[in-house]
């Protein structure tokens, strides 16, 4: 079988989705499938990486993130489809491919469409009030239409869609929790990153206003007089506004797994703003890492999170005593909580539900029950741990 996956959301500096494309290529490679991926990039080129063919087709940046890039053309993109004549398509993307998926499906090709983001919660800070009713609904009724299935990775996720009456599939991510783990505590990172400070605290996601990251612009300069800084990895529109906040450290963007599970091992504090996110990759990277976590309430990161680890509210000073009270807590039993909790997740479980569902759609009845625990099946909250 021969997977096409079709996105925008793929380039040099591109975090979560990017991260889930490779893994689950890597896996369906090393299921015994052809693996195909395209995605805009500065020019046209072909090559390929270790799961197969990569297309790269010339796209303008967005003005409000030049880390990405959008395929509004899609002539091109239709045209390459046909070259490759692909068994099953991977739309991982709600803005422009979504608009092939029906002529793709109207020549005989299964297309199953990704949402990877709540529009009601991913536009709210860039449009006004009214158009987040009606407008977002009858969208996402019309991308549900599109597609012969719609997957999503968590219950948060699929309830925007299940309000319009689509009836996705729930299959959560994963994490490669072993090499993640493998890699601890640099000390002399640590040290550099530390200064005169005492808590050392992580954020690893894009810098945008989406993502909640001003919260902690507004955070810090409480924090940073008890002696607590902040190192963030990621870039985005508010980096220059965290880089001028007293214990900040701005990283940039680091694609090396490696030295982010260094990043993840040396940290006291992983903290997460964001309320909008569909999975949280990032939480999940720095559980398998042994981090403690503190997450934003709200969002899919409660599906994820172990139980018993702190969530905090929307104001600053809900962030400062959440983060004051993680940092009494025992690092040695909340990294076992965290690992074990991360291991719940792995990427083969998500390769082998989407695997099963791509052969349901080319080769007739396949049950999910067969390839797939429990714990990920359609419908099935994310059990918590206890």
């Amino acid at each position: 079988m021969t997977i096409l996956t079709l996105t925008n959301a793929y380039g040099p500096r591109t975090g979560g989705v990017r991260t889930q494309i490779d893994a689950l290529r890597r896996l369906y490679r090393a299921a015994g499938h052809e693996t195909v991926l395209v995605h805009p990039a500065d020019r046209d080129a072909v090559d390929a990486d270790e799961a197969g063919p990569v297309y790269r087709l010339r796209a303008p940046r967005l003005p409000i993130n030049p880390d990405y890039r959008n395929l509004w053309a899609l002539g091109p993109v239709e045209k390459l489809v046909d070259r490759i004549a692909p068994d099953a398509i991977e739309i991982v993307d709600k803005w422009t491919l979504p608009r092939l998926a029906r002529r793709l499906r109207n020549r005989g090709l299964p297309v199953v469409g990704f949402s990877c983001e709540r529009l009601d919660r991913v536009l709210a800070p860039y449009l006004p009030a009214w158009l987040m009713g009606a407008p977002v609904r009858q969208y996402n009724a019309w991308f549900c239409r599109q597609f012969d299935t719609v997957v999503c990775h968590s219950q948060f996720a699929a309830d925007e869609l299940r309000a319009v009456g689509a009836d996705p599939l729930v299959l959560p991510l994963g994490v490669d929790a072993a090499r993640i783990a493998a890699v601890r505590r640099d000390e002399a990172l640590r040290a550099d990153l530390l200064g005169d400070g005492r808590h050392l605290l992580l954020y690893v996601g894009r810098l945008v206003p989406e993502k909640r990251v001003d919260l902690l612009a507004e955070l810090m300069p409480h924090l940073a007089p008890r002696g607590v800084r902040l190192a963030v990895v990621g870039g985005g529109p508010l980096e220059s506004r965290l880089a001028a906040t007293p214990g900040v450290r701005c990283l940039g963007f680091v694609r090396d797994v490696d030295r982010l599970a260094a990043l993840y091992g040396s940290c006291d504090l992983f903290v997460h703003p964001s309320n909008i996110e569909t999975f949280g990759l990032g939480v999940l990277e720095a559980l398998a890492a042994g981090c403690r976590v503190v997450a934003a309430s709200g969002g899919a990161v409660a599906e994820v999170l172990p139980r018993g680890f702190p969530t905090a509210g929307p104001r600053v000073s809900c962030w400062i005593d959440a983060v004051q009270a993680a940092l009494t807590t025992d690092p040695v039993t909340a990294a076992r909580v965290a690992r074990a909790r991360a291991a719940e997740f792995p990427w083969s479980a998500a390769a082998a539900g989407l695997l099963a569902l791509h052969e349901e759609r080319c080769q007739g009845p396949f049950s999910l029950a067969e390839t797939v625990p429990d714990t990920v099946l359609r419908k099935r909250s994310l059990t918590p741990f206890s």
